[in-house]
């Protein structure tokens, strides 16, 4: 299982620093939406580059923490017992 996020991890940088900006589909969405409304494309809340990096680290972060919070509620175990091997 570490393999495969690790691979998964390594082939995302890969892609990042020899493919460049890879893009998504807000500028696409952007383009479609002003041909068919044909009006100018503006954008609601700006943040810039450095604000959507804090923003999805800060996401991120958050997600994290319920995540971690809900693990043993979602997978079982009790995060109170500690089983101890007699030696």
């Amino acid at each position: 299982m570490w393999i495969t996020i690790i691979l998964i991890t390594c082939l995302g940088a890969f892609f990042g620093i020899n493919v460049g900006d890879l893009g998504g589909t807000d500028a696409l969405v952007e383009e479609l939406a002003a041909e068919v409304s044909e009006k100018e494309v503006s954008t609601p809340v700006s943040y810039g580059d450095l604000g959507e990096n804090i923003s999805f680290t800060l996401a991120g972060l958050f997600a994290g923490i319920i995540f971690g919070y809900f693990w043993i509620f979602l997978f079982g175990g009790n995060m109170f017992f500690v089983k101890k091997e007699r030696v």
